[in-house]
């Protein structure tokens, strides 16, 4: 049984629902924009924030202090949800707003945990939510065991005209991109040819190119796996 307007607001973004107008405090609503930095890795997680519209990209820093971007991310997703609840007291990664605009929800983490025990309906979505991430997870990794490679370079390519201006011409040749995914050059070729069929990129005078329509075949594709 629900007893505040805020375990009201918290189920209604885990159904998908339209945000209402106010939200009752200390929920927060967030308005985004392209290259904001939502949350820093390794900085201990006092809120935890969901994704409800736009997307966002996640960062990674290794060893020799060089970032990566591992993932792309579309709602609904909620950030630092897992890591609380598994007692991780800090972020894992680095997220930042990757779309023109984004709408995000920011929720204290031990006023979410404190919701989440007083409200059963709450923490059956909570669940509900949980189970379905393992489950994408699981067919991911699944398919990734298929088609990493190819997805890999999909996902490589999608990321990198991510904020640059459509058409976007790669600029890296053949040789590049099979020494950064570490692809046989003709293998490369191969996986580049079967994309280029399918709609996801095209060729333009030896280049490759991401149009419009590439583009948003790729995020549809990507969006669906996630």
């Amino acid at each position: 049984m629900m007893n505040s307007e805020s375990q009201k607001a918290l189920c209604g973004i885990f159904r998908g629902e339209s945000l209402p107008q106010r939200l009752p405090p200390p929920l927060k609503r967030l308005e985004m924009r392209k290259q904001d930095l939502l949350l820093f890795g390794g900085f201990p997680i006092r809120s935890i924030y969901f994704l409800i519209s736009g997307h966002c990209g996640v960062s990674v820093v290794n060893e020799d202090g060089v970032v990566t971007i591992a993932d792309v991310y579309h709602p609904m997703q909620v950030f630092g949800v897992t890591e609380i609840l598994a007692g991780v007291p800090d972020f894992l990664a680095n997220v930042y707003i990757s779309s023109d605009r984004a709408t995000v929800v920011e929720c204290p983490a031990d006023f979410f945990l404190s919701e989440v025990r007083d409200c059963h309906e709450l923490s059956l979505l909570l669940n509900g939510y949980l189970g379905q991430l393992l489950a994408r997870n699981m067919r991911n990794r699944d398919r990734s065991a298929r088609e990493e490679p190819k997805r890999a370079l999909l996902e490589y390519l999608y990321v990198s005209a991510i904020d640059k201006e459509l058409p976007y011409v790669c600029p890296a040749g053949r040789e590049e991109l099979a020494s950064s995914l570490q692809l046989n050059p003709r293998t490369l070729y191969g996986y580049l040819k079967d994309l280029t069929g399918r709609g996801y990129l095209s060729n333009v005078k030896g280049k490759t190119v991401i149009t419009r329509e590439n583009y948003r075949r790729m995020e549809a594709l990507l969006t669906e796996e996630k």
